[in-house]
């Protein structure tokens, strides 16, 4: 099981006092052992209610544009196209020989913010085929 991150504010370069405790508790437990500490700025990454939209709403319509154009793509399909064609979420990994490959990255470190900026890139995509897909407080037409 992976622990639960210690999300603190930082003050003069100091942890609040609960997250110190936290902090000095867990480095306690791990006495004789090699750890490993990360540090970094928190970002709120998407909520379950925008996962949710996008599942259950985005996907189910972005499928269906599929399958008037003859590809009945599933929904996991339509999610790497979009990762990979519409939201730019790839790199190229070039290996020493000169070949290389596009690597389609993940979505779930999205913040909040660009989760909906990728969202709105998906609408102008797909309003071309004249789908329109609805924003949250919407109802589809």
């Amino acid at each position: 099981m992976k622990p639960a991150p210690i999300i603190s504010p930082v003050l003069n370069g100091k942890l609040s006092p609960a997250a110190s405790g936290i902090l000095r508790n867990t480095l306690n437990a791990l006495e004789g052992k090699t750890a490993s500490i990360v540090i970094k700025q928190h970002r709120r990454k998407r909520s379950v209610p925008q996962n949710g939209f996008y599942w259950g709403v985005v996907i189910p319509m972005v499928c269906g544009l599929f399958a008037e154009y003859g590809n009945a793509a599933d929904q996991e399909t339509v999610h790497r196209f979009l990762k990979g064609q519409v939201g730019d979420m790839k790199t190229r990994v070039e290996a020493p020989d000169g070949t290389s490959l596009w690597q389609i990255e993940t979505s779930t470190e999205l913040t909040t913010q660009e989760w909906e900026d990728w969202l709105d890139k998906i609408r102008a995509w797909a309003a071309p085929f004249g789908l329109e897909i609805p924003y949250p407080n919407e109802r589809a037409a």
